[in-house]
């Protein structure tokens, strides 16, 4: 083997070992140059470095950088090389001039610079061919090393994208583990990422749908196109919040299926919202169909409670017949309950706006039903907040939903155990909201997410209506809160949260309701309802109570008595067939006899109306919604002679 073979050999050696052991394209360059040039053994050479701005000698070796700068002139061998390829020429140091072959360190889309080399050999057509393919390998290896530092680049700012980005990202490898955890995912789930990495996908599911994940996965994995489903997750508090998922493929270079990463969003707060819409929506569906049919279902109530008291009453009906009218008047209240329950969902204002102690409101539904919970050994037990700001609302739309609340939790309780435990809570949510809990210790809420439907009922046919909580979610509503059931591991919990009143608007004395005025005998009462039933009974419970009443049909009939005669009070109907109804009246009265507006008070079966609701509160005038009961009658009677100035 001769010497300059050996001599290559010894440099293509080094010039290997060079080019494997960095990734950084200035160092491939240095070392190469190190590895091609054996300063140590005295030979010389220089690499010139060339970019956009310039093109200078960096590192040299028996020559100085001076010496081979002095060659960077249009027309030298190095701007030769880089315009046309491998040239020969020559190098001067000191008084010494040699030989030396200029080397293009070319790329496959660039030229990094000039490698010169001294050489003693003739520069024959096959030596040049080497010292040409060792420049390609160094340019080659040198843009290798540049795209390597371009893809870790990119990679870290993809990293960081998929790390920062608002949405939840996770990415699995083929067994269906954990590989990457963005920081969104950390976020939600409360999950640093080691703790979950190399765990399976199915840790991530509720305890009680883990095996419904194992599934799952397996369709993913095994999709050939991307997949979108909803899927809920377990936070590490426990917490479910629903995400809806789209997948897609984790590829390696080869372009083989690795892995899975899923992309996903929480649309809890969008579903808790969209079920709400649906629900307002079922609601004004339901409104639509009540102020349909609740006037002409109230009148015939009306009579039918109505009279059925009248005759209770009566001393000559005997026992049995009594009884039997009890019944009537039983069922009939039962008929006026359920109507009062679809009159809820179609009232959109509330009733009387006052100033409510949460706290005396609840004292007063447990004292109510406090002897039934007793009989059927369910303890009852309150937990009140001290100094809990009051709200302002209606305080019997209000008993009436906490007293749904309770009834439904008791009878949960007597057909679940035949005993139990009811625990009522109260505290300051924040600084402008109160919460309420009613927490049993009953079978919990079968269906949660459709508890509070109209209609939906898990009790016995005849033991419920399905409109219970359905009112009070539409109270709570009303109030401008929010009801939520959810199921705990014995039993249910109903939490409300309500607004607090603000100060300006909190005027707890002021705004309390007053005993109405008791009625006076005697005194002159003009009726008008087109129902004639209606009509009959409200004179004859009028004459039970020593009034003096004239009986018209319509409001055309009654306009000549009240134009000649003097009246007490006006009782009539709001709504009537014919040209002229209640709000015409009114309409007349003020033009005509404006003293008569004071003594005006309107019954109506159909309050649920738009326009009949901003008529009664547009006038101020006492109403009372079909059906009642004498009493209710006889005591807005007492409010009208009582409060007519």
């Amino acid at each position: 083997m001769n010497l300059d073979y050996q001599k290559q050999l010894a440099r293509m050696n080094r010039l290997c070992d060079a080019l494997v052991h960095s990734l950084d394209s200035r160092s491939i360059l240095e070392q190469s140059f190190r590895a091609v040039v054996d300063a140590d053994a005295g030979e010389r050479g220089a690499l010139y470095l060339f970019d956009e701005e310039e093109f200078g000698a960096v590192f040299t070796a028996g020559v100085s950088t001076e010496e081979a700068e002095e060659l960077l002139k249009p027309g030298d061998a190095p701007f030769e090389a880089l315009r046309n390829g491998i040239q020969s020429g020559s190098f001067r140091s000191g008084a010494v001039t040699f030989q030396a072959v200029f080397i293009p360190l070319r790329g496959k889309e660039r030229t990094f610079g000039i490698l010169a080399v001294e050489t003693t050999e003739s520069s024959g057509s096959q030596s040049l061919d080497f010292w040409d393919s060792i420049g390609h390998q160094i340019g080659r290896a040198a843009e290798n090393a540049e795209l390597f530092q371009v893809v870790q680049t990119s990679r870290a700012r993809f990293r960081q994208l998929i790390d920062t980005v608002n949405a939840v990202i996770v990415a699995l490898d083929k067994d269906g583990k954990y590989t990457h955890f963005n920081d969104t995912a950390e976020v939600l789930t409360g999950y640093h990422r080691e703790a979950l990495l190399g765990r399976p996908f199915e840790d991530l599911a509720m305890e009680n749908q883990r095996e419904e994940a194992r599934k799952l996965w397996d369709k993913i994995w095994s999709a050939e196109k991307t997949i979108d489903f909803e899927f809920p997750i377990s936070t590490q508090n426990g917490e479910e919040r629903l995400i809806i998922w789209s997948t897609a493929e984790d590829l390696d270079i080869r372009l083989q299926k690795v892995g899975v990463v899923l992309v996903g969003q929480d649309i809890t707060r969008q579903r808790e919202l969209e079920h709400s819409l649906n629900q307002a929506k079922k609601l004004a569906a339901l409104g639509t169909m009540v102020s349909g049919v609740a006037h002409e279902l109230n009148n015939p109530l009306t009579a039918v409670i109505g009279f059925s008291e009248l005759l209770i009453l009566d001393q000559s009906i005997d026992q049995k017949t009594r009884e039997d009218l009890k019944t009537i008047h039983e069922q009939g209240q039962r008929c006026r309950e359920v109507v009062d329950g679809l009159l809820h969902f179609a009232r959109k204002d509330m009733g009387a706006r006052l100033g409510v102690r949460v706290n005396d409101l609840l004292a007063e539904c447990i004292h109510l039903r406090e002897y039934h919970f007793h009989l059927e050994n369910i303890k009852l037990e309150t937990v009140f907040a001290k100094d809990l700001p009051a709200i302002i609302g209606d305080p019997a739309q209000l008993k009436t939903a906490f007293l749904n609340i309770m009834n439904n939790a008791h009878d949960a309780m007597v057909e679940h155990a035949g005993e139990g435990k009811m625990r009522v809570r109260t505290r300051a949510a924040g600084a402008m909201k109160i919460e309420i809990q009613f927490e049993d210790s009953g079978p919990g809420v079968a269906n949660p997410e459709r508890i509070f439907e109209p209609f939906f009922t898990t009790k016995e046919v005849g033991k419920g209506t399905g409109l219970g909580l359905s009112a009070t979610y539409g109270i709570i509503s009303e109030h401008g809160g929010t009801i939520r059931a959810e199921n705990l591991a014995a039993g249910a919990l109903f939490t409300i949260e309500l607004p607090v009143a603000s100060v300006e608007a909190l005027n707890l004395e002021e705004l309390q309701a007053t005993a109405a005025t008791a009625g006076k005998t005697g005194q002159k009462i003009l009726v008008i309802d087109d129902e004639i039933a209606i009509a009959s009974l409200l004179c004859r419970v009028l004459d039970t109570q020593g009034y003096k009443t004239r009986l018209e049909h319509s409001v055309d009939a009654a306009l000549p008595f009240l134009e000649a005669e003097d009246f007490d009070v006006i009782i009539t109907d709001v709504r009537m067939p014919g040209e002229r109804d209640g709000q015409s009246l009114y309409a007349w009265l003020l033009e005509h006899r404006p003293d008569f507006t004071s003594r005006i008070g309107f019954i109506s079966g159909d309050l649920v109306s738009d326009k009949v609701r901003r008529f009664i509160a547009d006038c101020g005038r006492p109403v009372l919604a079909k059906p009642f009961s004498i009493d209710e009658f006889i005591k807005m009677i007492g409010e009208i002679v009582g409060g007519e100035s």
